[in-house]
Formats: structure tokens, C-alpha cells, sequence
């Protein structure tokens, strides 16, 4: 059976090779990438305590003078765990019905400390893929070359909206909520009750935020070009790097009324609401032409708990974003 199991590995291993060649250098300067850039993100995906959502997104960034940058970021789910048909149609549901997810960002960052510092920097000639059984190997061969890396260390704060729907029962969450009208009151949990002709064991609504977020920002810049021996194509390492850490304060986090079957609407509420959250990430461009990019961030976003404590319960998540970056140059301020 181990045997078995092991065949049904890929294995991935990279074999790096550093080689010995003559060049010149085309470009050194990180001081000067194209300032504004374009993300189609036709993929995001994102594991969430509270929803699981796949979709697509746009996002924006802009070096607008040497102390200050922007950004922004758009995300619409496609597939939604949470707002679509589910099984038991007897369930409390949100009052105007489900919405998939959007979520929308804005900040800014003042650059306290601008630096360019020179170190090696690794040059990629050529990499090429093998197969061996159930093994996958890449071969990369790659020269070091002295270049110029700019650094950037600041601080940052913006806002983000989000819209999601939400499952009482995800999560142990489902003795945290209750729907009251007037001097009734409903509690969820209970698989033998029925009320206003809908079953109180679960129930769904939608939940929206906005939520004030400052950290740190850390920026990398490399803009090295060569032309090295043997190659056609000019080589170079081309890298925009933005590491993050925030903290999270959402003034606003409120649920939609819920709908009973007999149309009956009821104001919901969580006892177990926490309005701050946190998050590291990290997102990956090329600063000077049309390519692929990244980024990723983890943490746990105000919202509700539920019964689960710790670093994992209904407020953490992790999301990917993959996308095709257009960049465009802009005149350079001070």
C-alpha cells in the first residue's frame, strides 16, 4: 500500500547549475521602473473560515511621486460556497437573497527610507523541464551578475469593503447567532424545531464590512538588463516585491435580515462578533514589462468567530491572487 501511495506522488526537484559566461550590462536602474501598472486577475482563490470562494479581479498600483505610492484591488467571485441553491430550501435565507462575494480596496504608503544598495544578483539563462517515472525535474542554469537593488521601507493604511454570504452552522458558529422581531426571539441549533415554517438547525445570511487597515510596507526593486555570450535574448532579473503587515479595525460589520419560509423577516445578531483582524502578504511584479504576477496574503479579517478559538477559526484565511500585470510609464516626480 505504501508503494502505491508514493507512485501517486510528483515529486519536484530543482537543480540549479551557476555558470561561467562574458557580458555586458544593458541596464542597472531600479530607481526608474514604469510607475503605473494594471492587473488582470482572471483567478483568485481564497480559503476562508467563513466562505471559500473562487474568482477573478483587478487591481492597481502607482508610483506616484519618490515618498508616496498607490494601490487598489477589485475581487468578484465566480463560484461561491456559500451564495448559491442549497439543499435544504426550508432555511432562514438572507432577506434581498444571496450575493456572491466582492471585496474592494484602497490604500496608500509614505516611503520613509529610500535606498539603493549593489549586491549579486541572479541572472537565469535558461531552464528546462525533464520527467523521470513520477518524478518531475527542472534544470536552470543562471550567472550572477553585480546590480543595484532599490529598498524601500514605509508605512501604510487604507479601507476595504467586503460582501459575503455566510452559513450559521460553519465553523461550531451556530449557538452564536439568534434573529429577533419585536419580543420574539429565534436560536438556531435545534434540529427538531421549525419556526415560521423554516428549520432553525442552520440558517444563511450575508455579512458586510468596512475595515480601516495600517502597517508597514517593504518594497524591492531590481531593473538589471544584460547581454550575455551565446544568447539572442537579452537576460536581466526584473522583480517589484511588496511585503506587508497590517492590522485590521472594521467600524462597520452588520448582517442582512434574515427570511423565514413564510416570509417573515427577523434582525439577526452574533454574540460573538470581533471587529480586528490582522494579515501579512506579499505581492510580485515585473516592473518594466507585460508578465505574470502574484500575491498572497494570510490573517484573520474582523468578522465572527463561533466556538472555535485560536489561529484557526471563522476569521482566517489565506487568498491567492494570479493575475497578467500591463505596466505603463508616467512622468517621474520628486
Amino acid at each position: 500500500m505504501k508503494t502505491s501511495f508514493l507512485s501517486l506522488l510528483v515529486c519536484f526537484s530543482y537543480f540549479s547549475f551557476s555558470q561561467t559566461h562574458s557580458y555586458k550590462i544593458l541596464k542597472d536602474d531600479p530607481s526608474n521602473p514604469k510607475r503605473f501598472t494594471i492587473h488582470l486577475d482572471p483567478f483568485y482563490a481564497e480559503a476562508w473560515g467563513t466562505n471559500i470562494t473562487l474568482g477573478y479581479g483587478v487591481r492597481g498600483d502607482v508610483l506616484l511621486t519618490k515618498r508616496l505610492s498607490l494601490n487598489g484591488a477589485f475581487r468578484k467571485a465566480y463560484l461561491d460556497m456559500n451564495a448559491r441553491s442549497h439543499f435544504d430550501g426550508s432555511l432562514a435565507v438572507p432577506k434581498n437573497d444571496f450575493n456572491k462575494l466582492t471585496y474592494m480596496e484602497a490604500s496608500g504608503s509614505l516611503h520613509l527610507i529610500d535606498k539603493i544598495k549593489k549586491k549579486p544578483l541572479k541572472v537565469v539563462l535558461s531552464s528546462s523541464t525533464t520527467y523521470s517515472g513520477n518524478y518531475k525535474y527542472t534544470h536552470t542554469k543562471y550567472i550572477m551578475v553585480p546590480g543595484s537593488v532599490r529598498r524601500i521601507t514605509g508605512i501604510h493604511g487604507g479601507v476595504s469593503f467586503l460582501n459575503t454570504a455566510i452559513d450559521f452552522d460553519e465553523g461550531d458558529a451556530i449557538s452564536t447567532w439568534k434573529a429577533t422581531q419585536g419580543n420574539e426571539t429565534v436560536t438556531f441549533g435545534d434540529y427538531g424545531k421549525t419556526v415560521h415554517g423554516s428549520s432553525v438547525y442552520n440558517g444563511y445570511s450575508q455579512m458586510r464590512t468596512a475595515t480601516l487597515f495600517g502597517g508597514l510596507t517593504l518594497k524591492s526593486i531590481t531593473n538589471l538588463a544584460t547581454k550575455v555570450e551565446g544568447y539572442s535574448k537579452t537576460k536581466g532579473n526584473f522583480s517589484y516585491v511588496d511585503f506587508f503587515a497590517d492590522v485590521m479595525f472594521a467600524p462597520v460589520l452588520s448582517y442582512q435580515d434574515v427570511k423565514f419560509k413564510d416570509g417573515t423577516t427577523f434582525k439577526l445578531e452574533n454574540n460573538s462578533n470581533k471587529r480586528t483582524g490582522w494579515r501579512i502578504g506579499m505581492s510580485w511584479k515585473n516592473p518594466t514589462k507585460t508578465y505574470l504576477s502574484y500575491s498572497f496574503e494570510f490573517g484573520q479579517r474582523p468578522g465572527y468567530e463561533g466556538e472555535k478559538k485560536g489561529v484557526l477559526n471563522n476569521r482566517t484565511y489565506l487568498n491567492l491572487v494570479m493575475g497578467w500585470s500591463i505596466p505603463f510609464n508616467l512622468k517621474a516626480k520628486k
